[in-house]
Formats: structure tokens, sequence, C-alpha cells
């Protein structure tokens, strides 16, 4: 338990710099929600940092590669689960697969949610093998959901929502697009969960642009006015 407020960048730092090499199972210190018939911790850890997915520069995700051997993920989750947080959002391939069988297999309880990064075509088939790992929760890959809204043929995500329900876990969409969440909600989609972000990454260069550019001339207006 920490004696004073600790932000998300110290927690995950102390968790990294404390954790043992072997798991060790959390005691409940966080605040956590329901989720199904799970409780997850109002805070999670991602997993694109592992994948080496800094959505920086090349040199970055570089680095991320070379730090995050199969000990120091390990030692990550270990950490985390010292620290409250119980669960774990991630790629759903082979490679954190193997991570997170390791992991268990040392005595980790951490939870799970992947996310189908694989084919449209080869989603359906992928399913089942999360949900062997444990996974509490499965939402197509965000990017592809992104490319379905784009194209204006965003129902075929319904078609790779539909099969999760037929392996008890909770059926999520994953996107960067908000507008994509409204029109989900809109038609009442059997949809549980989305995993999303505060920010369109999936915007073109010439759109953030010109957000950019409309929220730069807001900003400047109202410091004249002022």
């Amino acid at each position: 338990m920490f004696s004073m407020p600790v932000g998300r960048r110290e927690l995950l730092l102390t968790s990294a710099a404390v954790c043992p090499d072997r798991a060790v199972p959390a005691a409940p210190s966080l605040p956590a929600v329901a989720f199904g018939k799970h409780r997850i911790s109002r805070l999670i850890v991602g997993g694109n940092p592992v994948s080496a997915h800094s959505h920086i520069s090349a040199e970055a995700s570089r680095e991320m590669l070379n730090y995050f051997t199969a000990v120091n993920v390990k030692k990550l989750l270990a950490g985390c689960e010292r620290s409250g947080i119980n669960t774990w959002q991630s790629r759903g391939d082979s490679h954190i697969m193997r991570l997170l069988y390791e992991y268990r297999q040392d005595g980790g309880t951490i939870q799970w949610i992947p996310q189908t990064a694989s084919k449209p075509e080869d989603v359906p088939r992928r399913i089942r093998p999360l949900a062997a790992y444990a996974a509490i929760g499965i939402y197509p890959h965000g990017p592809r959901t992104d490319a379905f809204w784009r194209a204006e043929t965003i129902d075929t995500v319904l078609k790779l929502v539909n099969p999760m329900r037929d392996c008890a876990v909770r059926a999520g969409v994953g996107t960067h697009i908000p507008q994509v969440i409204g029109h989900i909600e809109s038609k009442s989609w059997d949809v549980d969960f989305y995993m999303t972000c505060v920010y369109n990454l999936s915007r073109t260069p010439a759109q953030a642009w010109q957000c950019v550019g409309e929220r730069s001339r807001i900003v400047k207006r109202r410091f004249v006015t002022q």
C-alpha cells in the first residue's frame, strides 16, 4: 500500500523495479470494476511496448524490442500484480501466448484480454485458441475496424464479434475512431466492451493537421479576446 498519491507512470516504474523473477499473486489494492463474472483493476497493463510497437519511431520500437525479453516481460507482469494491476491487454499472437504460458507456469494469475491480431478471414479460427488460454474478453484488431469504417463496410466487424459468443468470453470492439463507437451504439450491436483511446490514431496526416489548425485558431481567438 502506498502512503502517498502515486501517478500511473510512477506506479509502473516502481512495479518494474521491485518485481521478482517469479510471479507473486497480487493483493487487492487498486479500485476494480466488474467485467462479466470477473473483476478487473481500473488500471490495466497494455501490450504494445512488449510487442515493440511504440507509435513514436523505429528507434523507440527497437529499444522496446531489445528490452522486453521473455524474462523482462514476466518481471513486468509480476510487478503489475504486486501493485494490484490484475489484467493484461495485448496482441493475441503466438509470441504473446507463449509468454503468458510461461508466466502462468511461474505462478502468475494475471487476467488476459487479447486482440485478434490476424487477417479478417482468420479471425474466427483464432478466437478458440485465445479462449483456450483463459482470455476473459476478446476484440478485433483496432486498425482493422478503422479500415472497415473508412471503406464503409463496418458491418463486417459484427461478423467477427459474433463467434466470440460461442466461446463464452466477453466480446468487444477495438477502434481508434470515436465515430465508430457512436455508430455501434446507435445500431445496438451485442457488444460488451470497447478497447479504444482518447485520441484518433487513424486520422490521415491531412486530417490531423486540419484538426490542429482549427484548434490553433480557436486558441488564438480566445487569447486575443482575453
